[in-house]
């Protein structure tokens, strides 16, 4: 039984294997005898995804409207009870606007309102050295790992890329300057209040004047001494390749400074295979 006003035509044919609905005398939503739901076209997608298809001309979407402060949720399921009913989640929360994805009915991954990327937690509540990371992976045991891994039947390497512009916007290529620092990585511990403290860096600095495909470069190595709040340089390479040990403008292939001014030489010191001391040399 039918009640209330009806627009349009509702059409099935005589055998019952489509149902068709149209307004203004055209097809809108289509149902055939497999139960597959088909709206803007008469033909389904594929077999692994054809129970509902949706077509237009120009761009197509299906909207989730959710009151504000509430979630609206995709979920993935394979039974009727517990968690196989959510198995995987995609989820947009619009308290603190994040989407979050889950699998095996365990939250993996949220973006945040920022825009960062977190794995294995929710908000971006930590810092690492006083950085509030743009990617930040979170976990117990030993699985707080990033691999970077190539397969390819050549010599070639995978790559951790850094990089550094004075432009003020994403695809600028204003020059940098000498001095200039173009990559560091912090090392750094819970010192029981946060993760802050800096045990050690290696930090990457322009060393010289960069031009177009000129960029002399440094390394410079520092470690934080005990009772100190700060890292302090212990050993830098130039770009012309001399290497300073606690000196900032080795003048020399190798430069070794004395620790303090209670040493009147620096020194390097050889060893047995015994551990007894082999030798030992001081020079100004």
């Amino acid at each position: 039984d039918v009640t209330g006003n009806l627009t349009g035509n509702v059409t099935g044919n005589i055998n019952n294997s489509t149902l068709l609905l149209q307004t203004g005398s055209t097809e809108r939503v289509r149902i055939d005898s497999s139960g597959r739901v088909m709206m803007g076209t008469t033909t389904e997608g594929r077999v692994e995804a054809d129970d509902l298809t949706i077509a237009t001309s120009g761009s197509t979407g299906i909207t989730l409207r959710s009151g504000a402060g509430a979630a609206g949720n995709l979920f993935f399921s394979d039974g009727t009870s517990g968690d196989d009913e959510l198995r995987g989640i995609l989820q947009y929360h619009h308290l603190d606007n994040r989407m979050s994805f889950s699998t095996n009915a365990t939250r993996r991954l949220t973006i945040d309102s920022s825009g960062r990327l977190l794995l294995h937690y929710d908000t971006a509540t930590r810092t690492v050295g006083t950085k509030t990371g743009q990617l930040q992976v979170i976990n117990t045991g030993n699985n707080a790992a990033i691999s970077i891994i190539q397969n390819n039947n050549a010599a070639s390497a995978p790559f951790l890329c850094f990089g550094k512009t004075r432009s003020g916007n994403t695809t600028g290529n204003a020059i940098v300057q000498n001095n200039d620092s173009l990559g560091q990585i912090l090392f750094c511990g819970a010192d029981g209040a946060n993760v802050d403290s800096i045990g050690a860096w290696i930090l990457a600095q322009v060393d010289g004047t960069p031009g177009s495909n000129d960029m002399p470069g440094r390394l410079i190595f520092s470690t934080t001494a005990d009772g100190s709040v700060t890292p302090t340089e212990r050993l830098r390479i130039t770009s012309a390749g001399k290497l300073g040990i606690n000196e900032v403008n080795p003048t020399e292939m190798l430069h070794i400074k004395a620790e303090d001014n209670t040493d009147s030489f620096g020194g390097i010191i050889v060893y047995a295979n015994n551990n007894s001391v082999y030798t030992k040399h001081g020079w100004r």
